[in-house]
C-alpha cells in the first residue's frame, strides 16, 4: 500500500517537473503542491504516522 502511494507522488512530481519545462516557453509556470504529514487515518496506519505520533501536523482543511 506505502510503495503505490510513494510512486505515485514520485509520478506526479515528475510529470510536473516536465509540463513545467514544456510550458515555460509559453510564459506559464507550474507548480506541485506536496504536503508533509496530513492529520487523515490513513497516514496514522503508516511508518510516517508512527514518527509524526504526537507532533503537529496540518489537517486536510489546511490544503484546500
Amino acid at each position: 500500500q506505502q510503495s503505490a502511494y510513494c510512486a505515485s507522488k514520485a509520478g506526479l512530481l515528475g510529470m510536473m517537473r516536465a509540463l513545467a519545462i514544456e510550458e515555460k516557453p509559453h510564459g506559464i509556470r507550474i507548480h506541485n503542491l506536496c504536503p508533509g504529514g496530513v492529520d487523515t487515518d490513513f497516514i496514522n496506519d503508516t511508518m510516517l504516522g508512527q514518527r509524526l505520533a504526537g507532533q503537529v501536523m496540518i489537517s486536510p482543511d489546511d490544503i484546500g
